[in-house]
């Protein structure tokens, strides 16, 4: 099932997040992969998400919200807005990555993405 014809703005503007977006609203069952993704309120009316999100994205599997405790950019609290409005996602909070998770290796992303391929072959 398909989101509604209206795309979803996506916040921030990373290109990783759109296209993780952009691939599930055409495919559901693409999934999506979001990375220390801002959670943007009325105030920045241009970058926020739809209210009804949560529900335009029930069917998106897997999706994935990676955080990490010490990103000095956006508090923790923020990724609690896609862990209620996306009750289906995997939520992975880790350590030490920051904000940028510029780290050499980001191994729980691409576990994450190999098991996907697995169940759904390329």
């Amino acid at each position: 099932m398909g989101l509604p014809n209206k795309r979803l703005k996506l916040p921030g503007g990373d290109r990783l997040k759109a296209s993780s977006l952009s691939r599930a609203e055409t495919d559901p069952r693409n999934g999506a992969n979001l990375i220390a993704t801002p959670f943007w309120g009325p105030e920045f009316s241009e970058f926020a998400l739809p209210p009804d999100f949560g529900a335009r994205l029930r069917d998106v599997s897997p999706v994935y919200l990676y955080h990490s405790r010490d990103d000095a950019e956006l508090p923790l609290e923020q990724l609690e807005h896609y862990r209620r409005a996306l009750p289906q996602a995997l939520v992975r909070v880790l350590d030490g990555r920051g904000h940028e998770f510029d780290q050499a290796r980001f191994p729980e992303l691409v576990a994450d993405i190999s098991q996907l391929a697995e169940v759904r072959p390329v």
